[in-house]
């Protein structure tokens, strides 16, 4: 594995150190680029860590807690013989409580994944180091 500072992903300003002078005008890069194991495991230790994730994962509860709040507080217990007019205010803001819970499940399971997937590439980048 490479030294963090050849990471694309966690050097974007190159300094002159790592710059050489090319055949043509402007510089080249002086290090050979990074397969894709290598520039994932360089993104997962640079930006994807584990208060970012923590993050991610807070957004999507409060998602769905606000869509499970929203529903409680605007259509709560239904009327016994509710007007047209009822219905409809039930079905917008039911539609609009599921939405926002819905949306509040996928951030928790994408952070759940991207997780997963940062300990997978944590411990292949561990076991090629051996």
């Amino acid at each position: 594995m490479r030294a963090p500072e050849y990471c694309w992903a966690a050097d974007h300003a190159l300094t002159s150190a790592h710059l050489q002078p090319g055949d043509n005008s402007g510089y080249q890069c002086a290090v050979q680029p990074l397969s894709l194991s290598e520039e994932l495991a360089c993104y997962t230790d640079t930006k994807m860590n584990s208060r970012t994730l923590k993050r991610i994962a807070m957004v999507g509860l409060l998602l769905f807690l606000g869509g499970f709040i929203w529903g409680v507080h605007f259509v709560g217990v239904p009327y016994q013989d509710p007007t047209p007019a009822q219905r409809a205010y039930e079905a917008l803001h039911g539609s609009i409580s599921g939405w926002l819970m819905g949306a509040g499940i996928c951030v928790l399971m994408s952070s759940a994944l991207l997780a997963v997937a940062r300990i997978i590439l944590i411990w292949s980048r561990g076991r090629a180091a051996r």
